[in-house]
């Protein structure tokens, strides 16, 4: 990986060009950067175009989007466990008097769950939905009509030549 190095005769020290580097990554726009920290645009659009920004900028972008794969990860599963607790349970409603009771979840919404979720369940374990079969199947269909198509030309084509017509 790349170092960030103080450059002989530069304004900026290393912790400004890391500074500069991760509001970038964190904004994602070199204006607000630039007027953020006081570093002309020019000069960051320079720094940006450098191989240790790439390797950092990569490094630093990695990290991000494990945290927010880690906090989906995290609002999926609480959001599964309080499904399954209504599910189970049913939903919490006050009647007249102010009481709150259970209620079951009506059939619609739990069809609706059901097939959300095991749409994501097929999908995470890399499966085709009926949706992706499909279209496989279309495609297939288009393909021997292709072939089919070919095939008859040449025929036609041939028989041609040989009458003469």
């Amino acid at each position: 990986m790349s170092e960030i190095t103080q450059i002989q005769g530069s304004l900026y020290v290393a912790e400004d060009r890391q500074r500069a580097m991760i509001l970038f990554a964190v904004h994602g726009n070199m204006t607000r950067v630039s007027r953020e920290i006081g570093i002309a645009q020019t000069t960051l659009s320079d720094w940006k175009n450098t191989e240790w920004w790439k390797d950092q900028f990569d490094s630093i972008r990695a990290e991000q989007e494990e945290g927010i794969l880690s906090r989906n990860l995290a609002i999926a599963e609480a959001s599964q466990l309080g499904l399954l607790e209504r599910m189970e349970l049913g939903d919490v409603v006050r009647i007249q008097d102010g009481v709150e009771v259970r209620m079951p979840i009506k059939a619609r919404d739990l069809a609706i769950i059901g097939g959300i979720a095991q749409d994501k369940a097929v999908r995470g374990m890399g499966k085709p939905t009926s949706i992706t079969a499909n279209v496989d199947r279309l495609n297939d269909l288009a393909a021997q009509f292709r072939a089919l198509v070919a095939t008859r030309t040449e025929k036609v084509v041939a028989s041609q030549g040989e009458d003469g017509v």
